[in-house]
């Protein structure tokens, strides 16, 4: 009896020893090269190779190079390097969060993801380099390279898409709060590379206001109407806006940015994008007050993740005279209320 129970607690410790070396020998590997310069303004780098990688290999992948906040912005060192892991697609990978591959238009796909560490902010030609690193270090599909990038990195995507060295390299885009005034003429260098554009702001982010990418979409599309390229606005004082989204369980039209991303192609046919969708409002629930009080709060709200709420209109459908104290607000207080019915809109 004895020797079962000692050859039982043997099998199971194998058998956990065989569960976590399968774990860990599938597990997905996010490899910090710090002191390896791709270009002088980065003195380090993260680097995930998905996994059945082979540098001797045939088979290429799609590159997405992720770029970093101001507050990330260090030497590359390894005290430094960690850094970049706080955000963005570097974080999820780190805590296992993101998937190994992505489904579009019936492919599978697994990303090679390359984030460097910037000493100051990066310019286009930067990124540039970076791409020119890439493809002679790595078995990239060079008609599927992907920028994307918040804040100061939104900015640094921005200018290199509207590059004309960078942007014919640079099959579509995610750009959160990007901290760079926009120009037609930039625009118009994104519109006729047919880059996918996917850019995201908070309507109310005090950090980089929200008309920076509200006016870059307005001029990609005034230079080209039928440009692939969309934004969504939400509604918060935060700039961060990236926190979100960044994750595969977020959709906007059933697809998250990664497989947008991947409807991209230089070389083949540019997608159409969903059209423009209307708001939608929300006069808030329904009241009752009994007299001799005379009058209400009521809270609307609205959504709209193509161009942000502009402006609220309150007005009266039905019922007695009252008086709407804010027409233009959210939320207003209905005075001079008597015995009756009303509908507000």
């Amino acid at each position: 009896m004895n020797f079962l129970n000692r050859f039982g607690k043997f099998v199971s410790a194998f058998t956990l020893m065989l569960i976590f070396f399968y774990q860990s020998a599938h597990a997905q590997v996010q490899t910090a090269r710090p002191g390896v310069s791709m270009i002088a303004n980065s003195g380090g780098f993260y680097e995930y190779l998905p996994e059945g990688y082979s540098a001797t290999g045939s088979t290429t992948y799609p590159l997405i190079i992720m770029m970093h906040g101001q507050g990330e912005l260090g030497d590359g060192s390894a005290t430094k390097l960690s850094m970049v892991l706080r955000n963005g697609v570097p974080y999820l990978i780190n805590a296992g969060r993101f998937p190994t591959s992505f489904t579009s238009n019936g492919q599978t796909f697994k990303f090679i993801v390359i984030t460097p560490q910037f000493k100051q902010w990066p310019t286009a030609a930067d990124i540039g380099g970076i791409i020119s690193y890439c493809q002679s270090h790595y078995k990239i599909d060079a008609s599927r390279v992907y920028l994307t990038g918040f804040s100061m990195g939104g900015g640094t995507l921005w200018n290199a898409i509207s590059d004309p060295t960078v942007a014919p390299k640079i099959a579509a885009a995610v750009v959160f709060a990007g901290a760079t005034y926009p120009s037609q003429a930039k625009a118009n260098v994104i519109a006729d590379n047919n880059i996918g554009v996917w850019a995201v702001h908070n309507d109310r982010d005090g950090t980089v206001s929200p008309t920076y990418t509200l006016n870059w979409i307005n001029y990609i599309r005034t230079r080209k109407p039928t440009a692939p390229v969309k934004k969504s606005i939400f509604s918060s004082t935060s700039h961060n806006c990236w926190v979100a989204v960044y994750p595969d369980g977020y959709k906007e039209d059933g697809i998250n940015i990664y497989q947008f991303m991947l409807m991209f192609k230089k070389g083949s046919t540019v997608p159409v994008l969903p059209t423009n969708k209307p708001p939608v409002a929300n006069a808030g629930v329904s009241k009752s007050v009994t007299l001799p009080t005379s009058s209400v709060t009521l809270s609307g709200s609205g959504t709209d993740l193509d161009n942000g709420i502009s402006s609220y209109t309150w007005s009266k459908v039905s019922g007695p005279a009252a008086i709407i104290s804010a027409v233009t607000k959210a939320s207003t207080s209905i005075t001079g209320l008597t015995s009756g019915s009303y509908v507000f809109r």
